[in-house]
This record gives C-alpha cells, sequence and structure tokens, in this order.
C-alpha cells in the first residue's frame, strides 16, 4: 500500500519550507512520509534535483517497495514507477508518455508505453538532453493520422511505426534513467551501482500506442 502522495504545486518556493516538516522511516529504512502543517509539501532534496533537470513534478507516491512518478518535461508527462528491491539489478524502466496534440480537426492525446533499459554506461552522460526525436515520433504518430480511439499493441505495426526512430529515442531515455537513477540515489540517501545481468535483452521497445 502506497503510504503518500504528494503534489507538487508550480508555485511552491524551493528554498523555504512550509510548515514543520518531519520524515519518519517505517519498518523499511527507504519507506518515507512527510508530515505538514498543511498540504504544501516542502521540496526535498532529491525532488529540487528533478526541478534542476528542467522537470515539473506532479505526483510522487512512496511506498514500502515502490516509487511511483510523474512528471512534465519538454511538453510531455511521463510516469513511471519502480520497484526499490535490488535496484543494483534494475534492468529497465517502464515509463507512459502522454501528449495532446492538434489533429487538424480536434485535439487528440497520444499516449505511448516505453521499455528503456538502464545500462551501466548511461550513468556517466550527466550533460542535458531535449527530448527532440521523442517529439519528431509524436509528430509522425499524428500525421499517420491513426483513427480515433485507438489502442495499437502489435509488435510488427509498432515495430514499423518507431524503426525509424528506435536508436534516438533509445539515447534519449538512457537519459531519463540517468536522471531518475541519481534522483533515487538521493532520496534514498544510496548509492546504486547498476550490474547488466548476462542475457537480459536492453534493447529500446515501445510497447504500446493509445490515441483517444
Amino acid at each position: 500500500m502506497l503510504e503518500r502522495i504528494v503534489n507538487i504545486s508550480p508555485n511552491t518556493d524551493y528554498k523555504k519550507s512550509n510548515g514543520n516538516h518531519k520524515f519518519n522511516r517505517k519498518n523499511n529504512p527507504y519507506a518515507f512520509s512527510s508530515i505538514t502543517n498543511n498540504d504544501s509539501v516542502s521540496i526535498s532534496p532529491a525532488t529540487a534535483l528533478l526541478s534542476s533537470y528542467g522537470w515539473k513534478l506532479k505526483n510522487f507516491n512512496s511506498g514500502d517497495d515502490k516509487i511511483e512518478i510523474s512528471f512534465e518535461y519538454e511538453d510531455f508527462l511521463f510516469v513511471a514507477s519502480l520497484e526499490l528491491i535490488e535496484l543494483s539489478k534494475y534492468q529497465r524502466i517502464n515509463y507512459r508518455v502522454s501528449k495532446t496534440v492538434n489533429n487538424y480537426s480536434a485535439e487528440v492525446t497520444i499516449t505511448i508505453g516505453v521499455s528503456a533499459p538502464v545500462a551501466e554506461d548511461n550513468r556517466k552522460n550527466d550533460s542535458s538532453r531535449k527530448m527532440d526525436k521523442l517529439k519528431a515520433f509524436f509528430e509522425h504518430i499524428r500525421e499517420v493520422t491513426l483513427s480515433k480511439p485507438n489502442f495499437i499493441t502489435d509488435i510488427l505495426t509498432l515495430d514499423t511505426l518507431y524503426a525509424d526512430y528506435k536508436n534516438e529515442l533509445k539515447e534519449e531515455f538512457f537519459y531519463l534513467n540517468h536522471c531518475l537513477m541519481k534522483f533515487l540515489e538521493t532520496y534514498l540517501s544510496k548509492k546504486i551501482d547498476i550490474t547488466n545481468i548476462e542475457g537480459v535483452e536492453h534493447d529500446f521497445k515501445i510497447k504500446s500506442i493509445q490515441i483517444k
């Protein structure tokens, strides 16, 4: 059961605390609950780190063994869920990525399901990266004028749609994963050394496309 849902206001002052705050570790040393005098939540060093990336944190759910996070970046909404058990063996992070676009006669919301590998070398990439190829891919989806509503999970259809974008998308999500793992290290006060497991596939995948 998730212990806390944190909603971050875009007007939150990152340098000031609202009320008295304390953090309690319960049975699991990585599980925290935030206690405040009102609905505002002070920005922890971990969430301040996300802000330094240009990410706008929307929701953050912290449980005993799982973290769920949603944030806006480059006009996209990203949602990710991460298990806290055996983080060093984490091989990939699954995202839902959404954006509302103008599809000629009406607005549509495109959501893609992404499975992006976590690699040892992606942690060396500290340079900021724009999501230009992701923007181009969403524009490509819009231009092929898929019918609305639509939910695509067929592997061959998906492969055809993103084949020309795959390598660059992989690099962009390497950057996201790098930032997200640094966020976890700060939040948990724990260094995470990723160890790639032999025989585990490390390919970038788009697992679904939804249009509604």
